[in-house]
């Protein structure tokens, strides 16, 4: 199941750029239904990039990271069947980042489940509740799509994030989580971007 999914037949790149993926977990990847898998990873108590060390150590008390050494825990998720299939379909046709407040957790509790490449993806830093804001300016321009349970919340309460022409935003529902029909949209929206 470590293996790495080969690309959907037919994904084919252009010499442009990719659209940029934000792709959450929880709701869109971990979702609680009935046609699910539970995986479960072990991961670094202490975050590994300096930021979320910092804030990490703040929030329990200790200035001494080496507190922390060897310590794990564990994060689980729900994974509906046919998710890896999913991104195996888009993923060749994006860029695709963490945009999750599981943060760096993501990739080494997820990647082996869903056929990602064990290079870690980048994730998206944000600050507060607000994922938007960020995503705008990560993007810098390019296109992009973010894939997001909450997405339609984070709209309403950030009415000054103008969100470019060249942005597919996909708000699933948290019990299915990314479908087909998603996985369809996407796989659209990408082509169309690569054709211009």
């Amino acid at each position: 199941m470590s293996d790495v999914l080969d690309p959907a037949p037919g994904a084919e790149l252009s010499d442009r750029p990719r659209p940029i993926l934000f792709l959450g977990v929880d709701g869109v990847l971990n979702c609680f239904c009935a046609d699910s898998e539970q995986v479960t990873g072990t991961i670094p108590w202490l975050p590994a990039d300096s930021r979320r060390r910092e804030e990490h150590l703040n929030r329990y008390g200790s200035d001494d990271p080496s507190e922390y050494d060897g310590l794990t825990k564990e994060r689980s998720a729900d994974i509906p069947h046919g998710m890896r299939e999913r991104l195996a379909r888009v993923l060749p046709l994006y860029e695709p980042v963490w945009a999750t407040f599981w943060f760096t957790d993501a990739h080494p509790v997820l990647a082996a489940h869903l056929g990602l490449p064990e290079q870690p993806w980048p994730y998206l830093a944000f600050d507060g509740h607000w994922k938007l804001p960020a995503i705008i300016q990560y993007a810098a321009g390019r296109p992009w799509a973010w894939v997001d349970d909450d997405a339609t919340f984070e709209q309403r309460n950030n009415p000054e994030a103008i969100i470019p022409g060249d942005a597919l935003i996909i708000e699933p529902r948290p019990s299915s989580g990314l479908t087909d029909e998603h996985v369809d949209e996407l796989i659209g929206f990408a082509t169309r971007n690569a054709a211009r």
